[in-house]
């Protein structure tokens, strides 16, 4: 069994004695300890101390606290400045002759890191408005009474070709920043695309269109006639279902609209601007993270539609489950946030 360890009073009052010039003799005599055990504490206190006064000599750095000042100003003039000019107008104000590498050091240092510009568009006041709105009477929906019995659906155009991204600083916890997403370059060029429609409900995947153009109001209603159909036949029998699609021109269009009430179509108001809350979106994220994987086997549209038809299929339905899960997160988040973005 090992010594029993000493009290900081008693440390203190070794060092107490040793500083107002008691011999290590005479402290041992007093306290009636091992006199190794008296040296060990004053020469631990001796080291750390030493230590602490030495330590960060060396060299100074070049860039000292307005520098970094400057730098910070220069980021946050303009998020998307590469730091390439970033460092050619550092040089010029400063004067300091760094590396680009260091550069970028202090650059994260001051807690920013260069990240892809998010597609996300920004919210005016009227759209942050109505999304609350729309949450607000949604909060205490749950998913076996009220989400499970939603068809998602919508369109996305798949591209396969270059890669147009623009860059921002971002700092943790700001991703949402009106200047930090929108307004991104698109490929002019893809050497593949598709347009496609599918849907889902809370029981797996639905029916998945291939789209030869833009859509339409009347190619909707051809699309719907042909996919929608199946859809509610399996899954909603007796009926009870609601579609969602979003606002887009071609959704509601007036023949549109008339041909859901001939048919009884009951569907979900959507708020513009929130493909958040719309969890095909994840889907669609999906298909285009696993065709990055197949981008050198793909060399013919044909072959681009096989791929999307075959990452379609492999969708779990607990996987679709666990989507229709997310929801209320989903407007509990829109909410805390005032009808901003969320994280989805």
């Amino acid at each position: 069994m090992g010594a029993k360890p000493l009290s900081q009073d008693t440390k203190n009052a070794i060092l107490t004695m040793y500083r107002n010039g008691t011999r290590v003799v005479d402290i041992v005599k007093q306290l009636s300890m091992p006199q190794s055990t008296i040296s060990t504490v004053i020469r631990r206190s001796y080291s750390s101390n030493t230590k602490a006064a030495t330590r960060g000599k060396g060299r100074p750095e070049k860039v000292n606290e307005r520098h970094l000042r400057r730098l910070r100003r220069l980021i946050s003039g303009n998020r998307r400045t590469p730091l390439k000019t970033i460092y050619a107008q550092f040089k010029q104000e400063t004067g300091l002759n760094l590396c680009k590498r260091t550069l970028d050091r202090y650059c994260r240092k001051l807690r920013f890191t260069i990240a892809p510009c998010s597609k996300k568009q920004s919210l005016n006041e009227k759209n942050r408005i109505a999304r609350l709105r729309w949450c607000k009477p949604r909060r205490y929906w749950s998913v076996e009474n009220q989400w499970s019995r939603i068809i998602f659906s919508d369109e996305s155009m798949i591209r396969i070709g270059d890669n147009y991204r623009v860059y921002v600083w971002k700092k943790n916890g700001e991703g949402y920043r009106p200047d930090l997403y929108g307004d991104t370059k698109t490929s002019p060029n893809s050497r593949f695309q598709v347009m496609v429609w599918g849907c889902i409900s809370y029981n797996g995947i639905g029916t998945l269109e291939i789209l030869d153009a833009n859509i339409t109001a009347r190619s909707y209603i051809e699309c719907l006639e042909k996919n929608l159909w199946p859809v509610l036949a399996k899954e909603f029998p007796q009926g009870g279902a609601i579609f969602q699609d979003d606002g887009a021109p071609a959704h509601t269009a007036g023949i549109v609209k008339s041909w859901k009430l001939e048919n009884n179509i009951n569907t979900l108001p959507w708020p513009a601007y929130s493909p958040d809350l719309n969890i095909i979106e994840n889907i669609w994220f999906i298909i285009k993270m696993r065709l990055q994987k197949e981008v050198l086997k793909i060399t013919s549209r044909d072959d681009l539609v096989i791929k999307i038809k075959q990452i379609w299929a492999s969708l779990t339905a607990a996987y679709i489950k666990s989507l229709y899960q997310s929801l209320p997160k989903r407007i509990r988040q829109c909410q805390v946030l005032k009808g901003h973005r969320t994280k989805y």
